[in-house]
């Protein structure tokens, strides 16, 4: 092998590690954090997210696009697996982590209403964005209805 052979197979080698080094790189960032985008939700009664109603029951909530993104956000049924939803959402931090999930204030008689859901319990989470008709809903008396037990299935 000639010195122009040599550097050109060595140029070529060099260019496949440089790529492979890429593909290895964002498969383990990937699976560093063990998050999945998606949490399973067991709900003790009815629940309510933006143009829709969930009867009490297990649900899974997947996030849609990537972690940074967070916009919107997708409810299965469990039995049978189906879409019941594609919600917009809005991305929301908060101090340190908690419950998964946050309910708006809702007056007696009105189902509760999800506010935020935090996805395996972290410090960031996703908004649902409701109608302003609905959010005059959240508002419209001083009494607060009972906020359903939330059991998280991991």
């Amino acid at each position: 092998m000639n010195r122009s052979q040599f550097a050109s197979c060595s140029r070529v080698v060099a260019g496949l590690l440089f790529v492979a080094s890429f593909a290895v790189t964002a498969t383990a960032q990937e699976g560093r954090d063990g998050r999945t985008g998606r949490t399973a939700l067991t709900f003790s009664a009815p629940v309510r997210l933006p143009g829709v109603t969930l009867a009490a029951g297990t649900y899974v909530f997947q996030r849609v696009g990537s972690d940074r993104d967070m916009r919107s956000m997708q409810v299965f049924s469990v039995k049978p697996q189906q879409l019941l939803a594609t919600l917009r959402t809005s991305p929301v931090t908060r101090a340190r982590s908690g419950a998964e999930v946050v309910f708006h204030h809702t007056p007696a008689g009105v189902t509760p209403a999800l506010a935020e859901l935090y996805v395996d319990g972290g410090a960031a989470g996703s908004e649902f964005i409701y109608s302003r008709e609905e959010q005059q809903q959240f508002a419209a008396g001083p009494a607060v209805a009972q906020v359903p037990a939330v059991t998280v299935i991991r």
